[in-house]
């Protein structure tokens, strides 16, 4: 099978596509990578949002067409359309892109609007060609006549403004192939809601996960519906903060009934994950529970850090670290792909 190309960019506000592959990489591309600095120098300004058209490509389609930009545009299968802030990463971009595919029946969870662009469609058709599966990457649509995949790892370090530009694609490792548009489908809007600041009850659920009060983040979440993707301003999650500070009670309940996208979802001072979080403090029985859970071995913080870079100085976390990265590392041969 065809090796899928990776893209791995360091994160910063620009269209300029930065390829480790660069043998792969177009004549015209080779031109924009190789061009004087100075050619650069025009700021890009930045739209307070984006509205965004998703669109999913299945892997076999992907293989198929060669990667051919055109063509994979032509029989792309649209899943709903996301308003995201201008500055918006690609991994904050994923939780609004994941909800579309959720029940809309469901309330919206706090800080969020949802609503449908024609309220007479109702309810979506359930059919599996506008449904995504859980794995799935971003495209980066920017090249002259290629889509290139996006790793995963390196999602945090990437704005969407880099990748696209009113659309978006995303390659569905695991869908059916698409058999045309679905119509019958409406279009769902998600709003973040811009620098709104934590009710009383989001509160609560924060604090409750950082001092290991298992009752009041219960009480929070089932009697108050406040969402575990709740975070405060530094961008740490409920799992975060319990993380960190080694309450296992709290990580197991956050585990067992919030999604597993919390699991490698980082923080905005650090880029940091749960994992990042208790590796750093040391606390064993919190890593071996997230770790357990699939959380990310790979994924580095801002400063290029993993999880066990992290635990540095205690060689028995260090130690353990290690060994799951390396039978994660050597069991993953996804479409015989290598992260860069």
């Amino acid at each position: 099978r065809n090796q899928a190309n990776m893209v791995q960019k360091s994160k910063r506000r620009t269209s300029v596509p930065l390829l480790n592959d660069i043998q792969k990489v177009c004549a015209a591309d080779l031109r924009r990578l190789s061009a004087p600095p100075d050619s650069f120098s025009v700021p890009h300004a930045v739209p307070d949002r984006l509205r965004l058209r998703v669109n999913r490509i299945s892997l076999p389609e992907y293989d198929r067409l060669q990667y051919d930009k055109e063509r994979l545009r032509d029989i792309s299968i649209p899943v709903g359309i996301v308003v995201v802030r201008g500055d918006c990463d690609l991994e904050t971009c994923r939780l609004y892109i994941d909800r579309l595919q959720e029940d809309l029946h469901q309330a919206p969870s706090t800080g969020h609007r949802v609503h449908y662009q024609d309220e007479s469609r109702g309810v979506p058709m359930s059919g599996s060609t506008s449904r995504l599966s859980s794995n799935w990457s971003f495209l980066d649509s920017t090249s002259a006549d290629r889509f290139y995949r996006i790793d995963k790892a390196q999602e945090h370090l990437h704005f969407v403004t880099e990748i696209c530009q009113d659309e978006v694609f995303i390659l569905d490792h695991e869908g059916p192939l698409g058999q045309g548009s679905s119509s019958g489908m409406p279009d769902l809007v998600v709003e973040p809601t811009s620098g709104a600041p934590l009710s009383a009850d989001e509160q609560a659920l924060l604090t409750a996960a950082g001092s290991g009060d298992l009752s009041t983040l219960m009480e929070c979440v089932v009697c108050r519906g406040i969402s575990f993707f709740v975070r405060d301003s530094e961008g740490c999650s409920a799992l975060h903060l319990a993380a960190q500070n080694g309450h296992t009670d709290v990580v197991s309940y956050v585990l067992q009934q919030g999604s597993k996208v919390l699991l490698d979802l980082t923080d905005r001072q650090k880029g940091d994950t749960a994992l990042h979080k208790a590796a750093s403090e040391k606390q064993h029985a919190v890593c071996r529970l997230l770790v357990e859970a699939g959380a990310s071995l790979q994924k580095t913080n801002f400063q290029g850090k993993t999880p066990a870079d992290q635990a540095d100085g205690d060689l028995e976390l260090v130690s353990f670290l290690n060994s799951k990265r390396h039978v994660s590392s050597s069991t993953t041969n996804e479409d015989l792909e290598t992260a860069v």
